[in-house]
């Protein structure tokens, strides 16, 4: 299982796509969300036994009326 948790303003729209070798990720987990009153995003998600192991991207766009952002990270799989 892989977690990804951010913060941001509370009632922001959260966004998630990680890429793999293979393309973006369908898993369950990835939806949008919308953050808490403590500003949280989270997606929990289930990492698939044969995903190729590497560094894999993951990024992230948020937003809330007319202000966007968006943040790129990466997890590894070994």
């Amino acid at each position: 299982m892989a977690t990804v948790i951010i913060e941001t303003a509370a009632g922001a729209s959260c966004s998630i796509e990680v890429r793999y070798s293979s393309g973006a990720s369908e898993a369950l987990g990835l939806e949008p969300t919308t953050a808490g009153g403590d500003g949280r995003c989270s997606w929990t998600w289930k990492v698939g036994q044969k995903t190729t192991p590497g560094e894999w991207p993951i990024h992230i766009q948020v937003s809330l009326g007319d202000q966007r952002n968006s943040l790129e990270t990466s997890f590894i799989v070994q």
